[in-house]
């Protein structure tokens, strides 16, 4: 999870360990061990700011509390492009939450990653 803008620290780091997630340091970035998760403290961190958000999964490289690799990449340009308010997903976030309580839109946009592009959705959460 990325977030386009800088955030209340105390929202953004009570929001993300309440969804079981770890803040990467000095950033707004986190990471979860379940998409579901990433996406639904996305969804509630966008009600409490004028943030976008973007959620990705992919490798990563750890070091320690350090994470990075072109799936933290990814993220944080999909949240570059989603407008305020919002979470916005790749496409393989779709495939892994069938079933949930959420429900997406494609949205026409689209990101690279090496030397692929990866089409965008935004998320509705369905009362």
């Amino acid at each position: 999870l990325s977030a386009s803008a800088a955030l209340d620290e105390s929202h953004w780091s009570r929001l993300v360990r309440k969804y079981r997630g770890q803040t990467l340091e000095g950033t707004t970035s986190a990471h979860f061990d379940g998409p579901i998760r990433a996406i639904q403290c996305g969804l509630e961190l966008a009600k409490l700011s004028d943030a976008s958000f973007g959620v990705h999964t992919g490798a990563v490289v750890r070091r320690g509390r350090e994470v990075s690799g072109p799936a933290v990449d990814v993220a944080e340009s999909v949240a570059a492009l989603a407008p305020a308010g919002s979470v916005w997903v790749t496409r393989v976030l779709v495939a892994l939450v069938p079933g949930s309580e959420l429900s997406f839109d494609e949205n026409g946009s689209a990101v690279s990653s090496q030397g692929r592009e990866i089409a965008l959705f935004s998320v509705r959460h369905q009362s």
